[in-house]
């Protein structure tokens, strides 16, 4: 009976090593009876990753409905910060902005005209003050001569709070008129273009996917049972899909950055019979400019 238990333990521990090894890829080798080894270094946790751009893709959205007018760029064009992408119709926004900015220059020409008045009466009043005490003037005409320079201060004091209701209503007509634009928050290229001329695009909806000029870095999902021997700031090996570090596939050294305090499903390695995997997601960046496309899968080798 203690040979037939002996025996089955035996068993257990091969097909325990056998398995941590398939698992961790043909291309990283087992040490005998140590941990698996990959370039000379000592492998402690491997995790399935896919290629992704720093802040991932931006879908770019107007901030208000209207019919596309105007459609600039293609899947695939370059763009610069500030680009116009595209245009919807602003036909109303335009004829509003129109009338703010009349309103606005005549309030300033009723400012203009009212300060023009200033001098003038200043000069008066002062004529008259000087008349006052010669004799020459009586202390009425003093006082008539206050009060009209009153009266136009107070004009000029209200044309220029007319002035400045009306660049706000214009501000506001044209900040409405720049909300029928699309454009590039930053450089990047044009991934995908959902909207097209004529069609009718609601404020928020997806109209240009753009994959912004950032670095490259690797979404990692950590299997639970590798949780512990992983932590921020460990380096690791990044494979292509081959499972070879060099050649076609090979990437720059990575370290890891971030790492998630919570459990969450994995997507990676699902398996349809048994369903998500628990997972900690993770994100590791890159030491040097790496070449790969966005969604790419890699294996990523853990070491200390």
């Amino acid at each position: 009976m203690k040979n037939i238990l002996r025996l089955r333990a035996t068993a257990l521990v091969f097909v325990a090593t056998f398995t941590l090894t398939g698992c961790l890829d043909d291309s990283v080798a087992a040490e005998p009876y140590g941990k698996p080894t990959l370039d000379g270094h000592e492998i402690v946790a491997v995790a399935r990753g896919r290629i992704d751009v720093e802040g991932g893709l931006a879908v770019l959205s107007p901030a208000a409905s209207g019919t596309v007018t105007a459609v600039m760029v293609k899947e695939g064009d370059l763009v610069r910060k500030g680009q116009l992408l595209l245009t919807q119709d602003d036909a109303p926004a335009m004829a509003a902005t129109g009338v703010a900015s009349a309103e606005l220059a005549l309030a300033n020409e009723r400012l203009l005209a009212g300060e023009k008045r200033l001098p003038d009466l200043r000069r008066s009043l002062n004529q008259y003050r000087i008349a006052a005490r010669e004799g020459a003037a009586q202390g009425q005409e003093v006082d008539q001569a206050n009060e009209r320079l009153q009266s136009a201060l107070s004009d000029v004091a209200v044309a220029k709070a007319e002035v400045a209701v009306a660049q706000k209503r214009l501000d506001q007509a044209s900040t409405e008129v720049r909300s029928f634009e699309l454009r590039a928050l930053e450089d990047g290229v044009v991934t995908a273009v959902f909207a097209q001329r004529g069609s009718n695009l609601a404020a928020g909806a997806g109209a240009v996917a753009l994959m912004p000029n950032r670095p490259l870095v690797v979404r990692v999902e950590v299997n639970a049972a590798y949780v512990n021997a992983v932590r921020v700031g460990m380096r690791a090996i990044v494979q292509g899909e081959s499972g070879s570090a060099d050649g076609a596939d090979a990437f720059p050294a990575a370290h890891l950055v971030r790492l998630s305090p919570v459990y969450g499903d994995g997507r990676q390695d699902e398996d349809t019979e048994r369903g998500p995997v628990r997972v900690v997601k993770g994100t590791l960046a890159f030491d040097g400019s790496a070449r790969a496309l966005v969604g790419q899968t890699v294996r990523v080798n853990f070491y200390e």
